[in-house]
């Protein structure tokens, strides 16, 4: 895959694609249901899954396509209620060669260390378009870098909608929605 400079500058930015997290519809089966559901209910569900595709095309693991990573997931019961578990994201992960761990890492200073620590992009938890509202969690996005200092931004890859015009985030935007939990692959 022919990868394209960041506009950051980052080197892992530069090598980790983004991934919709839309199943396309030629992958879902006419008249297919998922636990009594349609593609355009799961579409909305399927961020961590995009995440996935991105970490794992930046270590050169090959995945399947969403729809069936959707599949395996709920058949595993990885996607509850509450959205999809960090593990359970992680267990999927290494089914394809990927070793991560789901983590605590309550500040951006933590965040930035595991992304130091590990090399590669990592799986971070916050909220849907950043608010900063108080809400934390419920949406995962690509984290692949972290500045620091004043006017600090987190490079990002959003598998939503809105992440296609968005590759950064400010800090203290980011940090406003940020649940401090993570999924690191090695």
């Amino acid at each position: 895959m022919r990868t394209t400079a960041a506009r950051c500058g980052h080197l892992i930015c530069a090598l980790t694609p983004r991934f919709e997290q839309d199943i396309p519809e030629e992958q879902w089966p006419d008249q297919f249901r998922l636990q009594g559901r349609d593609r355009t209910h799961w579409s909305d569900r399927t961020c961590g899954l995009a995440c996935l595709m991105s970490v794992s095309s930046f270590h050169g693991k090959a995945i399947p396509p969403i729809f069936e990573l959707l599949q395996e997931g709920v058949g595993s019961g990885y996607y509850t209620s509450k959205g999809w578990l960090h593990a359970g994201l992680a267990s999927l992960g290494a089914a394809y060669g990927l070793r991560g761990e789901a983590r605590p890492a309550a500040a951006i200073d933590d965040l930035r260390s595991c992304l130091e620590s590990t090399g590669g992009p990592l799986i971070a938890s916050v909220t849907f378009r950043f608010p900063e509202d108080g809400r934390r969690g419920g949406h995962l996005v690509v984290v692949t870098a972290a500045g620091e200092g004043p006017g600090a931004r987190i490079c990002i890859r959003d598998p939503s909608g809105w992440g296609k015009e968005e590759d950064s985030i400010s800090a203290a935007r980011f940090a406003a929605s940020y649940s401090g939990r993570v999924i690191i692959f090695y």
